[in-house]
């Protein structure tokens, strides 16, 4: 140790026991070093650094496509099943709605599961809860479809009120039918009815295109009477090939609406159609309100059914018996 050393280190001994202050500098200085070295790892980093560890764990981003092309690898692949799943249980809305596809009775698109109803309107309402629209769609179709076994216009009301990402014109006429009855969550409304059938119809959907015409003729709504609207409508619904459009379509041949001519061969024509595809609504008109229609249109029927060997009695133009037993026979056949 040499002599300046020695020197030095005598000091220290010195200030060490003779001053407080030297002793306590030395013992909280290196702690203050430590939390500024720590200060700036953590907060005071330039350049916006910061450390890697304790960064708070963020899931992938995956697309609909993506998502989509799983649940296609779902219908064979039980991986992939079990990554749906996986998927489908943290909530997220569109892996919710393709399993509920997987267990559709509709769809039939799994090799791996049977269908199931129950399975499927769950899938389908946690999607819609969270957005997915065509989820909706099909979770109505389920509540408002007599055939699937599970009709409750209450409960589907409820749903068609959910506001999701992009309803579209099914979605829209099933809220509309719901404001005109006032189901669930909806009160009796016929000027929200029209509204929502208005843009279902504009979105192309046929049976809120007829129903829309429907309104036009009888100017309910908020709407003005205007027949040639209505026929308008009617049109847009039968082109498509919707039976209460190209019913209210062949009666307005018959009777004649706005600017449309009568045409009883036509409004026979179109008709028929109806009862070919067992119309409950055309059969309960024509078989409980038969003054209605002009005898040339009766006239007219009774040569259509004729032609269909449903009726073979005379072509008089009147709804006699026989031709009201043919046409509830066309409805009650299978």
């Amino acid at each position: 140790m040499t002599a300046k050393t020695a020197s030095l280190m005598s000091a220290h001994g010195r200030l060490w026991y003779d001053d407080p202050i030297y002793r306590a500098s030395w013992i909280v200085a290196p702690q203050c070093i430590v939390l500024i070295i720590l200060a700036w790892l953590f907060g005071a980093a330039p350049g916006g650094y910061s450390p890697p560890w304790g960064k708070p764990a963020v899931p992938p981003v995956v697309s609909d496509g993506e998502i989509a092309a799983l649940r296609d690898q779902a219908t064979t692949s039980r991986d992939a099943m079990v990554k749906l799943e996986n998927m489908a249980a943290t909530g997220e809305p569109i892996s919710n709605y393709y399993l509920g596809t997987l267990y559709d009775p509709v769809f039939k698109l799994s090799k791996l599961v049977s269908p199931d109803i129950n399975k499927s309107i769950s899938y389908y309402q946690v999607a819609t809860d969270g957005g997915a629209s065509t989820a909706q769609q099909y979770l109505l179709d389920f509540y408002f479809d007599s055939s699937f076994g599970r009709l409750d216009w209450a409960k589907g009301c409820d749903i068609a009120t959910k506001k999701t990402a992009q309803p579209n014109g099914t979605i829209l006429r099933y809220l509309g039918f719901c404001y005109v009855d006032g189901w669930g969550a909806t009160k009796p409304d016929l000027v929200k009815a029209v509204a929502a059938l208005r843009e279902a119809a504009g979105m192309g959907d046929a049976r809120a295109q007829a129903q829309m015409g429907y309104y036009y003729e009888t100017g309910q709504g908020g709407l003005p009477r205007d027949s040639d609207m209505a026929v308008k409508f009617y049109k847009q619904a039968a082109d498509q090939k919707d039976l209460l459009g190209t019913y209210n379509m062949g009666h307005c041949y018959d009777v004649g609406c706005g600017t449309l001519q009568k045409n009883p061969m036509e409004a026979a024509r179109l008709v028929a159609l109806t009862l070919d595809s067992k119309f409950d609504i055309a059969i309960n008109i024509l078989t409980t309100r038969s003054n209605a229609f002009t005898p040339q249109f009766w006239q007219e029927l009774q040569r259509q059914l004729v032609r269909r060997r449903v009726y073979n009695g005379p072509i008089d133009g009147i709804p006699n018996p026989v031709l009201m037993d043919a046409i509830k026979h066309m409805g009650a056949a299978n």
